[in-house]
């Protein structure tokens, strides 16, 4: 699935050339390889994100967010924190969720 060695996982989401739904393809073509990179690097995360996205795989498009605007997960975040709580997340649940969560990484 990547061709291009300079291009991971997030990169190529960041790009608009996979879908979030893709990254099961991607980490079971990690499992299959022979690469030396830690899982995390693979799919082109910081171990910060990593621990967040295994935490809580919502947070994925946001960690795709951060790369495409070349800004820190934790800055993308933040500005999620100021939004109403109707537009942080898609559900009620999942923004009790998001915010709880947020609050043990203090962000």
């Amino acid at each position: 699935m990547c061709s291009d060695k300079n291009m991971n996982f997030v990169s190529m989401c960041a790009n608009g050339k996979l879908l979030l739904d893709d990254i099961d393809d991607f980490i079971d073509e990690w499992h299959e390889s022979d690469s030396d990179e830690e899982i995390y690097e693979y799919l082109g995360m910081s171990q910060q994100e990593y621990r967040l996205w295994v935490h809580d795989p919502d947070i994925l498009s946001f960690i795709v967010t951060a790369r495409s605007q070349q800004r820190s997960i934790d800055d993308v975040l933040a500005d999620i924190q100021d939004l109403p709580m109707a537009a942080r997340a898609d559900s009620p649940a999942k923004a009790k969720s998001l915010m709880k969560r947020l609050k043990e990484y203090g962000v």
